[in-house]
């Protein structure tokens, strides 16, 4: 899962191998650790009983929850993403993850590439 933020926007990219775990855990966590052992970690997860996407910071972790209604939806299906702009503002985008095609070196066999489109996908 890649993480993206620009002003007061989240974006999380999910490979196949995110579904496939979100839809068997529920939940996706990835975690960096600084030089100087601080850990900041950021996660997806799906909600049973809320109705909408949200978002939390609770002691370095990032979380974003979707209804499984919602995520369910959205991981069977080629749907590519799901967004939302919360009562304060933040935007929220989760996405399926394409394969770059200015990035050639990089492995894309996890990625959507049978949702790619004709015209050429830049990262």
């Amino acid at each position: 899962m890649k993480l993206r933020l620009e002003g007061n926007s989240i974006r999380l990219r999910v490979r196949k191998s995110d579904i496939n775990a979100l839809q068997e855990n529920g939940t996706i966590t990835e975690t960096l650790t600084f030089p100087s052992g601080d850990i900041f970690q950021y996660q997806l997860r799906t909600n049973k009983t809320s109705l909408d996407i949200d978002s939390q910071l609770i002691s370095n972790i990032l979380i974003v929850s979707i209804p499984l209604s919602i995520a369910a939806n959205w991981m069977q299906t080629a749907a590519v993403g799901i967004e939302k702009t919360l009562s304060n503002g933040l935007f929220i985008l989760i996405e399926k993850d394409f394969p770059c095609t200015d990035r050639p070196w990089e492995d894309a066999s996890d990625t959507f590439f049978e949702l790619v489109s004709e015209k050429e996908v830049v990262c």
